[in-house]
Parts: structure tokens; C-alpha cells; sequence
């Protein structure tokens, strides 16, 4: 108001707001023209704090939001409460396993061999004629050497004098099939179960051996040419 007359360029109600960047534009010839940012916003007088309410409430949902879905982002994944389902098989320690009970040779007995036999790999219908061989040619004791002689429990007391030594085991099997110094060929020691006899003293191992050959020669290393040995 100045001098009792009322400016026609400024309604009383256009004041300068500090949220924005509203201004009076005094260009456009209306006292109801404001700028709101880069804008041009036309309003009525009666309607500006209607207006300014309205604006005021979008800013503070829009910042609502944004503080709503950063905090979502920030949030992690909760880590599983368990790991995924795996197969896995168990090494059962050697302390766990049942303890195989020992054999107890005698001479004559071999109710032993059909089980020990199919460990080495031997096919079931073959355990009966391997059964009349390891009687024949050891009487069923594995430490046995050609011409050793023995007791009931398969104990060496003696030697018949022969030239057998190099006979090995159970199924008395000759150097000719392990010995590469007397045989290149000898399949037991190519088979790398033994080449030497002292391996195959043991009852498992000699049966291995006689498998091998077996697979081979079929029943011919164990019969007996005309005439006898």
C-alpha cells in the first residue's frame, strides 16, 4: 500500500516462498502467474495454500519412498539355515570293520577254500575241482614247498628229497610261472600278483595266481602228463 492506493501488479497474497523457486512474474500481465522451477504455474489466489499443501505431500511421499527402497536394497538375503542335501559315502575306519576270523590249516581240511577261493575271483563252478587240485598237490597248506613233508597242522618236519623246491603253496605253482628270469613269459609276475615264491605262501595270493593261470590254460597246469612228474 502506498500513498492509500493499492499496487495493481502484486496481489497481497503473492509472497515469496522459501520450499522451490516460486516468483511473482510480473511479465504475463496476472497477478496469479507464478514459476515453480524450470515451470510456468497459474493459480488462483485463494488456492495457494491449498496448493502448497498438496505440493509439500507429494515431496515428503516421494522421499518416502526412495528412503523405503533404499533400505530394502540394504537389507540381505538371510543365509540358509542348512546346506543343500549331498550324497556322500562314509570311509569306515579300519577299527569299525568286522574282524574276519583266522583260518586255522590242517592238513586234509579245506572246508575254507570255497569262500576264500571266490575272493580270489575263482567262478562257483569251479570251487570242486580246484578243491581235488589243492588237496592233491598241498593237502590244503599254504606255506608248503615241492618235497616239504608235514605234520596235521600243516608244520614243515621234513623233505622227501625231491627237486620241487620252486613248487609254491597251495596249488604248488611252478618258478616257470613267476620267475622272468627263468620264463619272459612268466604270467603270474606279468600279472603282477608275484614274482618270487614268498608271495605266494600265503593262501590268498597263491589262489590269485592260480586263476591267472587258469584263465589261460584252463585246468592244463595241474594235469599231469603221461607218465606222471
Amino acid at each position: 500500500m502506498r500513498n492509500g492506493t493499492q499496487n495493481s501488479n502484486l496481489h497481497p497474497r503473492s509472497t515469496r516462498v522459501g520450499l522451490g523457486s516460486f516468483a511473482p512474474v510480473r511479465s504475463l500481465n496476472s497477478p496469479h502467474t507464478f514459476l515453480l522451477g524450470c515451470g510456468l504455474y497459474t493459480h488462483q489466489p485463494a488456492k495457494i495454500g491449498q496448493d502448497m499443501r498438496r505440493i509439500t505431500a507429494t515431496i515428503v511421499t516421494t522421499l518416502t519412498l526412495l528412503i523405503g527402497i533404499g533400505t530394502a536394497h540394504a537389507v540381505q538375503a538371510p543365509e540358509p539355515t542348512h546346506s543343500p542335501s549331498t550324497t556322500r559315502s562314509e570311509v569306515i575306519p579300519k577299527d569299525r570293520l568286522e574282524a574276519q576270523p583266522t583260518i586255522v590249516f590242517r592238513h586234509g581240511d579245506i572246508s575254507w577254500l570255497p569262500q576264500l577261493a571266490a575272493e580270489a575271483g575263482w567262478p562257483p563252478r569251479t570251487i570242486k575241482k580246484l578243491s581235488m587240485i589243492v588237496l592233491r598237490e598241498s593237502g590244503g597248506c599254504p606255506a608248503r614247498k615241492g618235497g616239504d613233508i608235514v605234520d596235521k597242522n600243516c608244520n614243515i618236519i621234513g623233505h622227501d628229497g625231491s627237486n620241487h623246491s620252486s613248487d609254491s603253496g597251495l596249488l604248488q605253482i611252478n618258478s616257470v610261472n613267476y620267475r622272468l628270469s627263468r620264463n619272459k613269459w612268466a604270467a603270474v609276475c606279468l600279472a603282477e600278483i608275484a614274482c618270487t615264491q614268498e608271495p605266494l605262501l600265503d593262501a590268498l595270493t597263491n589262489l590269485r595266481a592260480g586263476l591267472v593261470l587258469f584263465k589261460i590254460a584252463g585246468w592244463d597246469p595241474w594235469t599231469p602228463p603221461p607218465g606222471g612228474w
